[in-house]
């Protein structure tokens, strides 16, 4: 009768460990889905058609550009020189640039996938500061950080076009760039604290100018958007950790998909059917390692999202907005259209009010714990 007791407190404790290491991987959404047996990888580019992911690498035994198929298995080195930025367009052909710091120089190749060990050069620029890259029919597109802008080279011919100017950041400074639906995004940084923002361009009509889709960031990393133009991208958080967000257009929200316990990230993707990779580096304690991670689209629809919980009034607002149903403690910021922060505060209470009586007639954009609603402003 004891040696049953005894054992049924062990199968008990048992099922308390295995339940509690259950839960723990259920919170954490991703999961490693390609780990070099030596040096580390960076960037990352998945290939949409097929599901390839190609992802650079650096270690002893030198630098390149590595095939993984659909399912994360090493096809080999596609590239054998360090790339720092790497895109693919639609016919498989893979673009990465070389920067040669003394001549502070920045080259852009090709690599045909059918003739790997001949990479040939698209374009050379003066300068080392691109921060972002992405390929879209005949159109290389490119941040310059120097100059504060995104250009583009058309590579249709045999020589490539001049540069042309995209879009002119002003203030803010462009990062990574991402083309899908017709659209181009953007990160732009602000420099200050929750000053960062992503944008959008209507590639059809540049002329247009620039949409704000997401304000109020810190610290804005890499970017990725779905087909169904959910966008993912790396930022601080409120407790000044790198996370991964994914902003649902359809609500105006953002939440967190993961915790960035995985190390600093290093490149981030989406595929075709709406799964999530990211590089990450972890220091490991003097013990590092990189891997490549993936977030399937099946925990990511389980994850449930919702609307606005708080309510703003009046909008349009005269001389005062009243904010309800705010969590205690909770970041409130506004900002104009242009990205700029004319407050910030943190609840004190479940109800906030903003005096808005020196602000001028027009759309700005309130933030409230991380969720962003449009306030108009009318006297």
């Amino acid at each position: 009768m004891k040696q049953n007791n005894f054992f049924n407190k062990l199968k008990s404790v048992f099922i308390l460990f295995f339940g509690l290491m259950f839960g723990l991987v259920v919170a954490q959404n991703s999961s490693i889905f390609f780990q070099p047996q030596a040096g580390s990888i960076q960037k990352l580019v998945i290939e949409k058609a097929t599901g390839d992911s190609y992802v650079s690498f650096g270690g002893p035994n030198g630098a390149g550009v590595m095939k993984l198929n659909p399912s994360g298995v090493d096809q080999g080195a596609v590239v054998n020189e360090s790339a720092s930025f790497i895109t693919i367009d639609e016919n498989s052909n893979l673009y990465y640039v070389v920067v040669n710091y003394t001549n502070v120089t920045s080259t852009v190749k090709k690599v045909d996938m059918q003739n790997i060990n001949n990479p040939t050069t698209i374009f050379t620029k003066q300068g080392t500061s691109q921060s972002g890259m992405f390929i879209n029919g005949n159109r290389f597109y490119y941040s310059d950080q120097s100059t504060m802008s995104i250009n583009y080279v058309d590579i249709s011919g045999q020589t490539p076009s001049a540069p042309t100017t995209l879009y002119s950041g002003g203030s803010f400074i462009p990062g990574a760039l991402y083309v899908q639906g017709g659209f181009l995004y953007a990160t732009m940084s602000g420099g200050s604290p929750g000053n960062s923002k992503i944008i959008k361009i209507d590639l059809a009509n540049p002329g247009a100018g620039s949409v704000d889709v997401v304000l109020g960031l810190t610290n804005l990393g890499f970017l990725a958007v779905d087909n169904l133009g959910k966008i993912y991208y790396t930022s601080k958080n409120a407790s000044n950790i790198i996370v991964l967000n994914r902003y649902t257009p359809s609500l105006g929200t953002s939440d967190t998909i993961d915790d960035g316990s995985n190390g600093n990230f290093l490149a981030l993707d989406v595929d075709a059917n709406g799964n999530v990779f990211f590089t990450a580096y972890n220091p490991n304690n003097g013990n590092p390692f990189s891997a490549l991670y993936k977030i399937s689209a099946a925990s990511l629809s389980t994850k449930k999202l919702t609307a606005k919980a708080f309510s703003v009034y009046p909008n349009p607002a005269k001389d005062f907005v009243t904010i309800s149903n705010v969590v205690k403690g909770a970041e409130v910021s506004l900002f104009d259209m242009s990205g700029k922060l004319l407050y910030s505060t943190k609840a004190t209470g479940t109800t906030l009010t903003i005096n808005t009586s020196s602000y001028k007639n027009g759309v700005y954009m309130l933030k409230v714990d991380g969720q962003t609603t449009k306030l108009l402003i009318s006297k």
